[in-house]
């Protein structure tokens, strides 16, 4: 591989497995007891090739401890770096044992980062499952900013509305946007479906007709400010006719918009009833780290790699999620596949 080739990230995630021991005879071992090993369940997405290389596991108890959870992040890195890739950001999604290492690692929006041997690695949080947080979170809570409030309430009346009409204004929502249940609320296209342009657009339509409160003019806003932020950290071309859809590049408007996006997220204010509750919306945090990230990532890209542009969608972590879905498949499409 060329030095560009070599630069790569490492994702980390966990799966729920079913509770099953082994008996490996050629090893003389029984598989499916707690194992740190000495790797961690990791992907490596690349950043300048279309390389994919599963890297390790660790079977545990529950949910990874967030000290071992370190050692094996560090020691894959140490792995990773010792045949010559370079790793340059650490990607999870908001798992509460991934924040408390995120926390721990002293990683901050002003200080996206934490260095190891002397090196400093950019962290990030799965900008997917970030949207699906911020789905669930409109869904309990009100939120607040400017003179405006979002409220899921909005979206429910505008869909009982639309969902009788012949022609709709937005075809695909269904029950299971509106109303997800278990499942549902796990698959990334029922978010990203209901905090699209589209519903936005639909929802100041209504307003203007009269068909929906003048307030869900401030849910339209939210629904089109998370959907352009999805835009551009979702790149998977270099040209597209949407403009934040297009790779991220010097002259772009990517950059401007990812700072206007960080003021409006840190502005934000989340309500239960009438009680102030920011401070345990989590994946708030989380955009607003994920947000700095990149655009630090993309800064030392072009100006220490010479990158003349960045598809972001390379910064997620569904080759791991897909990876993931390969081993379900060799049990038959289990959820809980066993550890051998």
């Amino acid at each position: 591989m060329n030095e560009l080739e070599k630069l790569c990230t490492l994702c980390m995630d966990e799966v729920s497995l079913k509770t099953n021991l082994y008996y490996d005879i050629t090893k003389d071992m029984i598989v499916g007891l707690e194992d740190f090993g000495s790797g961690t369940r990791t992907n490596k997405v690349a950043i300048s090739g279309k390389w994919k290389q599963p890297l390790g596991y660790a079977l545990v108890n529950g949910g990874c401890p967030r000290e071992e959870m370190e050692e094996l992040m560090k020691n894959a890195i140490d792995k990773v770096e010792g045949i010559g890739l370079n790793v340059v950001v650490v990607l999870s999604d908001m798992g509460s044992n991934f924040q408390s290492l995120a926390h721990h690692l002293g990683v901050t929006p002003e200080r996206p980062w934490f260095v190891h041997n002397n090196k400093k690695y950019f962290v990030m949080f799965d900008p997917p499952h970030l949207m699906k947080c911020i789905r669930n979170n409109l869904m309990k809570y009100i939120f607040k900013f400017g003179n405006y409030t979002a409220q899921w309430k909005d979206i429910v009346d505008f869909y009982n509305r639309d969902k009788e009409l012949d022609i709709r204004a937005a075809p695909k929502l269904t029950e299971k946007h509106v109303r997800p249940y278990n499942f549902c609320k796990m698959k990334m296209k029922y978010a990203t479906q209901i905090l699209s342009h589209t519903v936005a657009a639909s929802l100041c339509t209504y307003v203007s007709i009269g068909g929906l409160a003048s307030s869900a003019m401030g849910t339209a806003q939210l629904l089109f400010k998370f959907d352009s932020l999805f835009d551009c950290v979702n790149v998977s071309t270099i040209n597209s006719p949407k403009e934040l859809k297009r790779a991220m590049t010097t002259t772009s408007s990517h950059q401007r918009y990812l700072e206007e996006a960080f003021t409006f997220i840190k502005d934000l204010k989340v309500l239960e009833g009438n009680e102030e509750v920011t401070g345990r919306i989590k994946c708030l945090k989380g955009w607003l780290v994920t947000i700095k990230a990149i655009l630090s990532i993309w800064s030392q890209l072009h100006q220490n790699y010479g990158f003349k542009f960045l598809l972001t969608r390379r910064l997620n972590t569904d080759p791991i999620e897909n990876f993931f879905g390969s081993i379900r498949q060799q049990g038959g499409n289990s959820d809980n596949p066993t550890p051998i």
